[in-house]
């Protein structure tokens, strides 16, 4: 805030048996002195007795990161011995008034994927979300709501206006000892699978208010269908919200149109509150650090999450760390990541192959800096060959099987390339037959083609790097013999072997390596057929295009 000095009072006084010292009193906002201001005239200080000097009506205006500085410069009056002659203060006081400024700040729900939870960007506004008459759905693409209560298991029902008791609630509080003045509500909404959703906006203080109760915020809204849009409103009335008090904000969705479709999503996306706090101070931020990743001998990968930034603008953020200090701050080494809250990843780089090092997030605001968990990793002393393993072999038919890997350690530089190796000699390499399949870490399958039957084979799975290929433990198989072809029929009258092609799908084994041929005779057959992944070599043949349907 800012603070008016009014007073600025003392007890001053001398001993040591003498009546020539002085005093001037001295303030300056600059803590050199470069520049500055006396209070009142000198004072002559009595020998052994004490006086309280006041200054008032002073008006010193200390704007947000000022100071003042007093200052008692002592003198002698004329010449003296200089030993024995003392300065005594007592109860030096500065007084005034200070006035809050208002802190702008706000709190986001990013996704609503959970229902029972908010997430906010600051501490001076906290906030929750619960869902009343409403069933969540969730997805890394996009977040809804499907208005359960408005399907009544065969039809949507027609609405006019927002029902009673059916809506998602955000809470909005200010941080203990502040006020808060609401001062816009945004949001993102989307619908699926229709255009005619509505979302009626009311909010009050009352935690149980009810639709004729609470204030609407704006007119209905229309939702686009298939893509989110923003939208935008200024509170105007009843915006401000003591210590204590809390913001509940609801969204009440409902369809204008009759519908037999069940699927309807309603979107929503970053829910926002925004306004300004006064009363309070801001507090550092809250951050958490990022498991470490990517270790070669001379980086890895890391970073941190700012969850609220204790109510003030995040001016600093990134990683800080040492080979040396178990608990590194920002003396120590650093990259910087930019400002705001939220998520941040780094790499560090230009460390020391085969070193210890410790690292952990950090974030720093006007009320100081905050740290998250320490990390500790050993860079790699030199750089390897992938660590990969060999998936077992299984769907062994005649001239294919199924099979693949998983990479596990990267070695130190990007993995390029990662597959299959076969061969009908022991120890297979990547200049026998391969399947490629991606690159980078972890598990990955595919399928070997064009084998021949009755043949032993030996495959290991393979990864290479800027290092080399590296490969996982060797497997043998043996392919299966070509099985005779088998036909069957299917009639509906039941002259043939199965009635329903469900029926002859059903019985085709499991891994045979010889052709399943299903002959299907005329008629018109209803039916969802499936057809298992380990049923393999099966052909459906229709005996007339005009006739069997």
């Amino acid at each position: 805030g800012v603070l008016t000095i009014d007073t600025i009072s003392v007890t001053i006084g001398s001993s040591g048996g003498t009546s020539v010292l002085r005093a001037d009193i001295l303030y300056s906002t600059d803590p050199t002195f470069a520049t500055s201001t006396q209070l009142g005239t000198t004072i002559t200080l009595g020998n052994a007795s004490y006086t309280r000097v006041k200054f008032s009506a002073l008006n010193i205006v200390l704007n947000p990161g000022q100071s003042i500085y007093v200052r008692i410069l002592p003198w002698n009056s004329s010449a003296a011995a200089i030993t024995g002659k003392y300065l005594a203060i007592l109860n030096m006081a500065i007084g005034g008034s200070s006035v809050p400024i208002p802190v702008a700040s706000g709190i986001i729900w990013p996704c609503i994927s959970d229902v029972n939870s908010g997430v906010s960007t600051g501490t001076i506004i906290a906030g929750t979300t619960t869902l009343n008459n409403l069933t969540n759905y969730g997805s890394q693409t996009y977040n809804g709501i499907n208005g359960q209560s408005l399907y009544t298991g065969t039809v949507w029902q027609a609405e006019s206006a927002p029902a009673e008791g059916r809506y998602i609630q955000f809470v909005a509080s200010p941080k203990s000892g502040g006020t808060l003045v609401v001062d816009s509500v945004r949001m993102k909404l989307a619908a699926w699978a229709t255009p005619d959703f509505r979302v009626s906006v009311y909010y009050s203080k009352d935690p149980a208010f009810t639709l004729s109760s609470g204030i609407q915020l704006r007119n209905d809204i229309a939702v686009s269908n298939g893509t989110f849009s923003k939208t935008l409103s200024t509170l105007r009335s009843n915006n401000t919200f003591n210590s204590g008090e809390s913001m509940y904000l609801r969204l009440y969705p409902y369809h204008i149109t009759t519908s037999g479709d069940q699927w309807k999503l309603l979107g929503l996306d970053s829910i926002a509150v925004f306004g300004k706090v006064t009363g309070i101070t801001a507090d550092p931020p809250t951050v958490s650090s990022t498991a470490i990743s990517g270790i070669s001998t001379t980086f890895v990968s890391t970073g941190g999450n700012i969850t609220t930034d204790g109510g003030a603008a995040v001016t600093d953020r990134g990683i800080v760390y040492s080979s040396t200090s178990t608990s590194p701050t920002i003396t120590d080494s650093k990259i910087q990541t930019g400002t705001g809250s939220g998520i941040f990843t780094t790499q560090l780089s230009g460390l020391t192959a085969g070193t210890t090092y410790y690292a952990r997030a950090y974030a720093t605001n006007s009320a100081g800096t905050s740290y998250g968990t320490v990390l500790t990793f050993t860079t790699m002393a030199v750089l390897t060959v992938p660590v990969v393993t060999t998936t077992a072999v299984t769907s062994i038919l005649a001239i294919t099987a199924n099979s693949g890997g998983n990479v596990s350690d990267w070695g130190g530089s990007t993995v390029s390339a990662r597959g299959i190796c076969w061969s009908t000699s022991p120890l297979p390499t990547i200049a026998n037959s391969v399947t490629t399949n991606g690159n980078g870490i972890g598990s990955y399958s595919c399928s070997f083609c064009s084998l021949s039957p009755s043949t032993i084979y030996y495959v290991r799975a393979f990864a290479t790097n800027d290092t080399g290929t590296g490969y996982g433990a060797e497997l043998t198989f043996s392919t299966q013999a070509t099985a005779p072809d088998v036909e069957k029929t299917v009639n509906k009258d039941g002259s043939g072997d199965y009635t329903t092609i469900q029926a002859a799908f059903s019985a085709v084994p499991d891994n045979y390596s010889g052709r399943w041929i299903i002959h299907v005779k005329p008629g018109t057959y209803y039916e969802k057929c499936t057809l298992a992944s380990t049923k393999s070599n099966v052909f459906l043949i229709g005996e007339d295009a005009a006739t069997t349907i």
